[in-house]
Order: C-alpha cells, then sequence, then structure tokens
C-alpha cells in the first residue's frame, strides 16, 4: 500500500518536476498480484510499504524520502536508519499484529493467529481510491486482486470493544465432514440502528504436493446461515451428493457475504464479510450458524483429522452493549454444557 503520496522538499534533492507515482491510500506501483497456486487468492492482506515518484525531467521511476518507509538499516552500525520501500516492508507490519498477538495471547496457535488477523483486515479507503479509478463492475474483482482481502489493524485484530465482538474457535475436521457453529443473534445486533458487520476468517494448513495441480489434499469452506433451524442445519450439511437435500444448505446462506464463497474458497485462509448499511430485518432475528465443511481431493479417508480455525466478528457500530450481551449469551452456554 502507498500511504502517502507526499514529496520530499527541494532542501533534501527533490525537483519540482517529480510526483509520487500511487495515490495515497492505494496499491503501490510494485504491489505483486496472483492468482496463487489453484487460483488461489494472492496477495492475501496488504500493509503500508511505501511509494514510488516518477520524475518528468528523466522520464524515470525512482525512490523519494517523501513517500518511502522509515526502518532499520542493513548497514548498521553505520547507518541505523534508512528510506525503502516494497513488500518486504508491507509484510513485516503484518507480521507485527501477528506477534503481538502471540505475546498478549501465547497459547493461539498458528492457524488461529491466522484467523485473527485475516478477520480484522477490511479495506478502509482503499475503496474509494480503487472506484476512482475502475468501473464499478470492476472495482471489487481489482480491489481483491490488487490488496487481498484488506489492511488489518490492531484495534480489529487484537481488540474486543463495546460495538465490535471478535470470538475464535480452533478444532480439527476429518476429511469430508463439517462442524457448526451457532452465531447468538442479540438485541443490540439486532435492533440497533446504523451499519452492522459479520466477518468470518477461516484458516488451514492441509498437505500439499509439490505440482500445481491438484495442489491441497484437502478443501476447505465456510457457509454463513440463518432462517433455518439447528437441527435442519445438521440434516442438510450432512447430506451426501445424491441426497435430495444435497444442496439445500445453500439456498439459507446468507446472501451479498464478500468475497464469494468460490472466490475466497481457492485457499488455505479466507475472508467472507458482511456489510449491512442498517441492522438485520426482523425475520432473520433467529440465531445465524456457521458451517465449516473439508472436502477431500486426495488424502486418505483415515488420516488424522486436520486442525484448522476460525475467527469471527460481529459488529453494530452504534451498539454501546454488543460486547456484554455476546459475554453473557456465551458464558449461559458454557454453564450449561458443564452443568449438562
Amino acid at each position: 500500500m502507498a500511504r502517502v503520496e507526499g514529496i520530499a522538499p527541494p532542501s533534501l534533492g527533490t525537483t519540482v518536476d517529480v510526483s509520487a507515482v500511487a495515490p495515497a491510500n492505494g496499491p503501490a506501483p510494485y504491489t505483486r498480484h496472483g492468482p496463487g497456486a489453484q487460483r488461489a487468492l494472492k496477495p492475501e492482506l496488504a500493509g503500508e510499504g511505501g511509494n514510488l515518484a516518477l520524475d518528468r525531467s528523466t522520464q524515470s521511476i525512482r525512490q523519494d524520502l517523501g513517500p518511502s518507509v522509515i526502518t532499520t538499516s542493513a548497514r548498521y552500525p553505520d547507518r541505523l536508519f534508512e528510506a525503502d520501500v516494497g513488500t518486504s516492508l508491507s509484510s513485516a507490519g503484518v507480521a507485527h499484529l501477528a506477534g503481538r498477538l502471540v505475546a498478549d495471547y501465547p497459547d493461539l496457535s498458528a492457524n488461529a493467529v491466522r484467523a485473527l488477523v485475516l478477520q480484522g483486515a477490511d479495506y478502509g479507503s482503499v475503496a474509494t481510491v480503487m472506484a476512482d479509478y475502475y468501473p464499478d463492475n470492476e472495482v471489487e474483482a481489482r480491489t481483491l486482486e490488487l490488496v487481498g482481502y484488506g489492511v488489518p489493524t490492531w484495534d480489529r485484530v487484537g481488540l474486543s470493544q463495546d460495538n465490535r465482538v471478535v470470538m475464535y474457535a480452533e478444532d480439527s475436521l476429518r476429511p469430508d465432514d463439517f462442524h457448526v457453529y451457532r452465531v447468538p443473534m442479540t438485541r443490540s445486533f439486532m435492533q440497533n440502528a446504523g451499519p452492522h458487520e459479520l466477518s468470518v476468517a477461516l484458516t488451514f494448513a492441509p498437505p500439499v504436493r509439490h505440482r500445481r495441480f491438484d495442489y491441497l489434499a484437502f478443501r476447505m469452506e465456510f457457509l454463513v446461515v440463518r432462517g433455518v433451524a439447528l437441527p435442519e442445519v445438521y440434516e442438510m450439511a450432512g447430506t451426501d451428493e445424491d441426497s435430495p437435500t444435497a444442496g439445500k444448505l445453500a439456498e439459507h446462506e446468507v446472501p451479498n457475504m464478500r468475497p464469494t464463497r468460490t472466490a475466497r474458497g481457492r485457499g488455505a485462509n479466507q475472508v467472507g464479510r458482511l456489510l449491512l448499511s442498517q441492522r438485520p430485518q426482523e425475520k432473520w432475528s433467529d440465531d445465524w450458524y456457521v458451517v465449516v465443511r473439508s472436502i477431500n481431493r486426495w488424502m486418505d479417508a483415515e488420516a488424522d483429522p486436520q486442525r484448522y480455525a476460525l475467527a469471527l466478528a460481529l459488529g453494530a457500530e452504534r451498539s454501546t452493549t454488543l460486547f456484554n450481551e455476546l459475554e453473557a449469551e456465551l458464558r449461559a452456554e458454557i454453564e450449561v454444557e458443564l452443568g449438562g
């Protein structure tokens, strides 16, 4: 990402014919994009990596101090800091968030760290920049292509707040099996006006082959469904391909989660996000469910279950009680299970 487009003042050697290449908060000119193996989304996340400059006097692209990132110098101890640009700097910013998670929550697995970082990404002003450069029908595809799921921030990755709550789960799943997670629809989420958010991230680490064809041993996917009772969710999720109810679960899938299940489902790091400009309709006030499915490709059916992590964030911008409501709901559920 190119966070700034300011150029260093002439006193530092810059001429008036120099300008930044990329707009502020837009994809940097050195951005690499995929797709990856099996057309998986690449890159998956973006971060600040500096900007390049166009020198019109020489018609050349070069670095400039103004839009560069200040980092530690490779020439230490002769020099402590230097200015640089590149994807290696943006990846360090994302790695820093992962490090903070591990420092604060040392019991997290690698899958859980990835899931929490992914759910904390968003597009912010990137979407506005992309809309200025591409037609409406291309903005989503181009944004995914260039900045993946977006830019993560600590406020979204490592913290729950009164109006945005982050939850996660870790488990293991056998090939061609599924798990179901309940998403409580609390009073404030359903009744508070204003923007609402549901973000879901799924991460796993499947065995792979060294060739791109048939690369992953299995795939995983998640669906968020609503308007259906839990017994029916289990029945439809557990049916085989020849059953009359096969595919029926997708009919209850929450619409407008972006990117689509097909687009996000090709890789081992997946994010789906539902953004609403107002509260959900009253008819959807019953609990929603996240169904996680494993789809075997060439893995032995008797192989050990594969570990995965699921992170989920619920947000209601104008709520002040969402955290307390979800905490009470989930604590009551745990107490019931323990008292069983």
